[in-house]
């Protein structure tokens, strides 16, 4: 017996033991003939396990937004709920054929509660936004069967994340495109409003004042070329004139017809004196009267040669009559166009003094404006 009143060492525990060593063996073959009583006798059971690796988009989020709003642990949650429904197990049941024998004495409700006691999803609660995963395993006495099912329910929570994520694409894009048809008119509408803005407030704006400075400098300069134009075109009419009327009028020389005295004025003048003393003549004296028939037949040579003094039959009179057409027609035209340029110039100098002030528009005053 152990003596509590003294001292062991080491050698003393040996020796107990020796002494009573069937206490410590016995117990322990006891132990170990159960354990393997227990290994054998109880069903054998399978667990087979599939890990689900989440991975984010490959496209970075700066360029396009996720559908996704929700986490990857919330994610996973509602679609677990969805694969362990009845309706989703019912169907894995009848697919791989499950529960052969249990299925003789259980109702279908029974077997969906049997088999969602074999199945363990494990779903970390801190997986990061991006990135996850979800380790889906199943117990069974067949090994065949416990794989096959580990690899149908992960593939099921594939396809619902999936399918989850097409709906949500679609709608997204169906959202997308009817921003985009909004803001599509929205920016018409403002673009409409803006062209019409700016065509009803032509060269009015603040960003147009340079534009106006540099058009009425040009206005400016075409209107200055277009009255030295004039001026030269009506300083031609008055020469042209002074030309057709030398033309009209030349000095009368001695001679009935002399080289020089052919011209409109003094041949009519001669005819028509001549006249006059025939008539004066007749008055006095018959017909037959000598004076009367030779004033008669001067006159008559007169009228013969009455085409050789008309004016318009000169080359150089109808000449000058066709310049002096094309010149009026010519001053019509710088006039008119003097006058346009006149209004232009005075529309700009409107809207700069309205716009920016007076002081612009007075550097480009030009003379009749």
């Amino acid at each position: 017996m152990i003596n509590p009143g003294r001292s062991y060492n080491v050698e003393d525990y040996k020796e107990i033991f020796l002494r009573r060593k069937l206490y410590f063996v016995i117990p322990l073959v006891v132990v170990l003939l159960g354990a393997c009583l227990v290994a054998v006798l109880t069903p054998k059971k399978y667990m087979a396990s599939t890990l689900v690796l989440v991975t984010p988009p490959r496209i970075p989020a700066e360029l396009v937004r996720s559908t996704v709003t929700s986490g990857i642990t919330e994610r996973l949650n509602s679609i677990s709920q969805e694969i362990m429904s009845r309706t989703r197990l019912e169907a894995v049941i009848d697919e791989l054929k499950l529960f052969p024998e249990e299925s003789k004495k259980m109702d279908r409700e029974a077997l969906v509660a049997l088999m969602r006691q074999n199945i363990k999803v494990d779903i970390p609660q801190r997986a990061s936004e991006n990135l996850g995963y979800f380790a889906v395993k199943y117990t069974s006495k067949d090994p065949v069967v416990a794989a096959a099912v580990a690899n149908k329910i992960s593939s099921l929570f594939i396809e619902e994340n999936l399918k989850q994520r097409e709906q949500q694409a679609v709608g997204t894009s169906e959202f997308l495109a009817n921003e985009l048809k909004g803001t599509k008119e929205r920016l018409e509408s403002q673009g409409k409003e803006l062209a019409d803005y700016k065509r009803r407030h032509l060269g009015e704006l603040p960003e147009q004042r340079d534009t106006n400075i540099r058009l009425m400098e040009q206005l400016q300069q075409l209107y200055q070329r277009n009255e030295e134009s004039l001026r030269a075109a009506q300083d031609r009419q008055l020469l042209i004139g002074r030309q057709m009327r030398d033309l009209e009028n030349p000095a009368v020389q001695q001679g009935e017809t002399g080289s020089g005295g052919r011209s409109r004025g003094s041949f009519e003048t001669q005819l028509d004196d001549m006249k006059k003393n025939l008539a004066e003549l007749q008055s006095r004296y018959t017909e037959r009267h000598p004076d009367v028939v030779s004033l008669k037949r001067k006159i008559a040579e007169m009228e013969k040669r009455k085409d050789a003094f008309n004016i318009n039959n000169d080359p150089r009179y109808r000449e000058l009559a066709n310049n002096m057409t094309a010149t009026e027609m010519e001053i019509k035209r710088l006039q008119d166009e003097s006058g346009k340029l006149r209004s232009q110039i005075g529309q700009y100098r409107g809207k700069d003094r309205g716009r920016y002030g007076s002081r612009t528009a007075d550097v480009f005053a030009c003379p009749g404006v």
